[in-house]
């Protein structure tokens, strides 16, 4: 994934496509730094793609306790965005150690 880093207010977060080159916080130039998503990142999705899945079993089978992989599909899909969540802030975390740390060696 593509980080912004600014290296007047130390902020690091996502870069969106279509957004240029300066930080959306103060206007100042910022650098651009690649990061590789992380376990937490894809572990999160698998978790959602799990619980979406859950909630489709009963559609697709004879069970008692509907309830059961409706609410066990929704804790799954919830407990997969905190992973995704987790696993964007260590990557913002870690764009910003390379963007100072490439930084200090220029």
């Amino acid at each position: 994934m593509r980080y912004k880093h600014c290296s007047k207010c130390r902020k690091a977060y996502i870069k969106s496509r279509m957004e240029g080159d300066r930080c959306i916080y103060c206007g100042a130039e910022c650098s651009i730094v690649d990061v590789r998503r992380n376990g937490f990142y894809y572990f999160g999705y698998a978790l959602m793609m799990i619980g979406a899945a859950s909630v489709v079993v009963p559609r697709l089978t004879e069970t008692s306790g509907d309830a059961f992989f409706v609410y066990f599909g929704l804790a799954l899909a919830v407990a997969g965005m905190v992973f995704v969540v987790m696993g964007s802030v260590r990557m913002a975390k870690t764009a910003a150690e390379t963007a100072e740390a490439e930084e200090s060696e220029n």
